[in-house]
C-alpha cells in the first residue's frame, strides 16, 4: 500500500489512551488519531516550555541526530515537520562528513556521501512533534497525569482503560485501547502480574557497570502465553537499546509505523479489538530483531570486556553465533 493511501483504511475505534508523552507516545498518538475518534496522551511530567522533555528520557540534553528511518517515518506522519525543525534551529548534516564515528576500535574516515541527516536537541524535536500533533482536533495531551494501574473488563480478558492520578485524585479513564509508551521504566510488567497474566520474559545485556542507560533490554510480550486484549506496548517499553548505539528515536518511529500496520489489518473487522494485541507485539518483535542484533554486534567488544556470559546469552537469544574464544 502506498503512503498516500495509508490513511484510507481506518480501524474505527472510539477512544485510545497513550501512557507516556515522550517521542514513542507522541508518534503512536499521531497514528491513533487516524484510527480512533478520540486520543488521550497521559504524561506524568509537566512540559510547559520548548526546553522541557520527559524526565525518563536518557541524555535528553545531549545532541541528537535523526537517522534515515526515523526521518522517513516522521515525514510520513508530519509532512511539514522537517522544514519546521530546520526553521527552529535544527541543522541538516551529511552523515559521513559532518559527524565522527568510532566503531570497531577505530575512527571512521570523514568524507561526503550525500546521506542527509538532521542534527538537533531532543527537547526541540519533542516540542515541535507535540505542536504538530496538537493540530489534530481529536488529540488531547494531559500533563501531570500518572497512570497507576490498568482497568480490566470482560472478566479480566481485556483492558478497558487506566487509573490515573491527576490533580490530587485518582480518576478512571475508559478506553478501547491502551498504549504503553512509559519507556524503560514502564510499570506494565507489574500491572500485568497483578491481573494474573504474569510478566514477560526479559533479555538484558549490561554494557557498562555504572551507566544504566547503556543497558540493552527486550521485554518479550510477543512470547507470553496470555495477554489481555486492548493493549499495545511500544518504544522502550518493549525494546530499549543502549544509548551508545543511538537508536531510541528510530525505535519510537518504527513502533508507530508497525502500530498503524496492525490497526489497518485489524480494520477488516472495524472496531473489533480482538486479536490486535498479539498481532501487534509479534509484528513489532520481528521489526526490532534487526536493529537489536545490529546493536549487539556494534557493542560486542565493550560488552565482552564487562560481562562475557551476559553477552553470550544475548547473542544466543538473538540467533547470533557465539564469539570464538581467544587463544
Amino acid at each position: 500500500m502506498r503512503r498516500d493511501e495509508v490513511w484510507c483504511t481506518r480501524f474505527g475505534g472510539r477512544h485510545a489512551v497513550v501512557v507516556g508523552g515522550g517521542l514513542a507516545g507522541l508518534l503512536s498518538a499521531r497514528v491513533l488519531a487516524n484510527h480512533f475518534a478520540r486520543v488521550t496522551v497521559l504524561e506524568r511530567d509537566v512540559l510547559g516550555s520548548p526546553s522541557d522533555v520527559p524526565a525518563a528520557v536518557p541524555h535528553a540534553k545531549h545532541g541528537h541526530v535523526l537517522l534515515a528511518e526515523s526521518l522517513r517515518v516522521l515525514s510520513w506522519l508530519f509532512p511539514a515537520l522537517t522544514e519546521d525543525l530546520l526553521a527552529h534551529g535544527a541543522q541538516e548534516l551529511d552523515s559521513a562528513q559532518d559527524t565522527r564515528k568510532h566503531q570497531g576500535g577505530v575512527w571512521k574516515r570523514r568524507a561526503p556521501n550525500g546521506s542527509k541527516r538532521v542534527g538537533l536537541s531532543r527537547p526541540l524535536l519533542e516540542w515541535r512533534v507535540r505542536a504538530h500533533l496538537l493540530e489534530r482536533r481529536n488529540v488531547r495531551i494531559v500533563d501531570g497525569a500518572t497512570a497507576v494501574g490498568l482497568l480490566a473488563s470482560g472478566e479480566g480478558a481485556r483492558i478497558g482503560g487506566v487509573e490515573v492520578e491527576h490533580e490530587g485524585s485518582i480518576k478512571r479513564v475508559d478506553a478501547d485501547l491502551v498504549v504503553d509508551a512509559g519507556g524503560r521504566d514502564s510499570r506494565l510488567p507489574a500491572w500485568l502480574e497483578g491481573l494474573g497474566f504474569g510478566a514477560p520474559a526479559v533479555t538484558e545485556v549490561r554494557h557498562d557497570a555504572v551507566d544504566a542507560t547503556a543497558t540493552s533490554r527486550r521485554r518479550h510480550y510477543e512470547q507470553m502465553e496470555r495477554l489481555p486484549e486492548g493493549l499495545a506496548v511500544v518504544g522502550d517499553s518493549a525494546c530499549c537499546m543502549s544509548s551508545r548505539v543511538s537508536q531510541g528515536m528510530t525505535e519510537a518511529a518504527l513502533s508507530a509505523e508497525v502500530l498503524d500496520t496492525a490497526l489497518r489489518l485489524q480494520a477488516r473487522t472495524p472496531g473489533d479489538i480482538r486479536g490486535l494485541t498479539m498481532l501487534f507485539q509479534q509484528q513489532l518483535a520481528r521489526t526490532m530483531d534487526l536493529p537489536w542484533k545490529a546493536a549487539l554486534r556494534e557493542l560486542r567488544p565493550r560488552t565482552a570486556l564487562f560481562s562475557p556470559r551476559a553477552m553470550l546469552r544475548a547473542l544466543t537469544a538473538a540467533g547470533e553465533p557465539a564469539p570464538a574464544r581467544a587463544g
